[in-house]
């Protein structure tokens, strides 16, 4: 695959027209232009929202296309091709000219974007909306031709990065068509991602929202918390908005050896598992004052604890919890790609969830895989809807950052101990657990897509 100018192909997915020359769309199908530039073989968080609806919108009644951005040397696996069969697949290369983002490192299951350094972390603060925003209205130019050829009946946008928009209103406008866009977190109204942005900056982003919010056919968020703040902020908005939450897909994943299904022998340490690596908005920050809780309550548990996570603790994290005496129970593991996701959450005994605490409007992506793994999940998160979630679908506990710590600490020490065994596999309410699949999330947006097309 050459990376230059233009689009260039991904690994070619088994389906029955090519991107390049599209085919006419059978009369009780309608094509939908899914605008979402990280997709599979770029395997990052934002990837799972939109491989998850292509999984099923074919079956839905639906032709998916999905525009994406290339990422050389990366190919689809076996597993997602197969679960692509079908998907056209159109990659978007990147102009030699543009500003060359900051590469995403690994973070277990998926990849986690790595803090820039020097002239690259300052060039991302400072540019408006992001930096992929020259690429995005680079190829919205270019592909204008092409989306009248493709013929979509609704173009709808993923982000982050959320310049992805620009690209889901041109094409739209190009084709003639609704344009659905799916904000998934909040943007302008999050000031934990921005605060670090000067405040021009911030009101360039906040300005180029609105008038997405404006434009859109309909908007989309991932949780009802996001949703009802925006509605409170935008009261004049005449934009439909709905709330979609992520989903969990256990198709995704290959079903461990049967010896990696049974915890570990015993050997007295309690392992908590957070998937993934700690970073600035998932800090460690709750689970170090947890373990700290613990060692005061009592402190003899303290030492058959294990926190495990993908990578070293942030140089802050690490010193918090030196000061606290509790660094000794974090352990790095190897991270696992993500179809393997399997093997590291099932023999753990505690899962954990945790956020930064200022964003109690988030449901942290991972909740979704731990759904799949029928391990307790133990969660630090202030937003009520992760507690729902987790209640409804007899998944373990979630607790608030601001006021039950002391609960959390009591929880933790029951269970190392054995006497709190309030969930196994056998446990797990299926029918509720079933209300959080990628199918479910999938038919709420195929409602979406009907109320907005001409032909609903």
């Amino acid at each position: 695959m050459r990376f230059g100018c233009g689009c260039a192909s991904t690994t070619p997915v088994p389906q029955s027209g090519s991107v390049q020359d599209p085919v006419a769309k059978p009369a009780h199908k309608r094509r939908i232009l899914m605008v979402a530039p990280y997709f599979p073989p770029r395997r990052r968080v934002g990837a799972l929202r939109p491989y998850k609806f292509a999984l099923h919108l074919a079956d839905l009644g639906w032709e998916p296309t999905v525009l994406h951005l290339a990422n050389p040397g990366q190919h689809l696996t076996p597993r997602e091709q197969e679960l692509l069969r079908g998907v056209e697949l159109k990659a978007m290369g990147k102009p030699s000219s543009t500003p060359k983002p900051a590469k995403a490192r690994s973070t277990g299951a998926q990849e986690s974007q790595a803090g820039w350094s020097g002239p690259r972390k300052l060039v991302d603060r400072l540019h408006p909306v992001d930096s992929w925003w020259a690429i995005h209205r680079w190829h919205a130019w270019r592909l204008q031709s092409w989306v009248k050829e493709l013929k979509p009946d609704v173009v709808w946008s993923t982000a982050d990065p959320w310049s992805s928009h620009l690209l889901g209103e041109r094409l739209s406008q190009a084709a003639g068509v609704p344009w659905v866009a799916d904000f998934r977190d909040p943007w302008s109204l999050c000031a934990v991602r921005l605060e670090e942005r000067p405040a021009w900056v911030r009101r360039i982003d906040a300005a180029v929202e609105k008038r997405w919010l404006k434009q859109a056919s309909h908007v989309v968020f991932t949780a009802q918390q996001t949703t009802e703040r925006y509605l409170k902020a935008y009261p004049d908005l005449n934009t439909p908005i709905s709330t979609i939450r992520n989903s969990f897909e256990r198709q995704c994943f290959e079903e461990p050896p049967v010896h990696d299904v049974h915890p570990l022998p015993p050997d007295g340490v309690f392992r908590m598992l957070f998937f993934g690596a700690f970073r600035r908005l998932s800090p460690a920050t709750p689970v170090i004052q947890l373990l700290a809780a613990l060692k005061s309550l009592q402190p003899e548990l303290l030492e058959r604890v294990r926190v495990q996570s993908t990578a070293p603790l942030e140089p802050s994290d690490q010193a918090f919890a030196e000061s606290l005496g509790v660094h000794t129970c974090f352990e790095t593991i190897d991270p696992v790609p993500y179809e393997q996701a399997l093997r590291v959450l099932a023999p753990v005994d505690l899962l954990l969830l945790s956020t930064e605490p200022r964003r109690d409007e988030i449901i942290p992506a991972k909740l979704w895989d731990y759904l799949c793994a029928g391990k307790p999940i133990f969660a630090l998160c202030n937003n009520p809807e992760v507690h729902g979630i987790v209640q409804q679908a007899h998944a373990g506990r979630a607790f608030r950052t601001d006021g039950e710590m002391g609960d959390a600490a009591k929880h933790l020490a029951d269970r190392i101990k054995g006497e709190n065994p309030d969930l196994n596999a056998d446990s797990r309410a299926h029918v509720a657990l079933d209300g959080f699949s990628s199918r479910r999330a999938t038919e709420k947006l195929v409602e979406i897509l009907r109320s907005v097309s001409s032909h609903g």
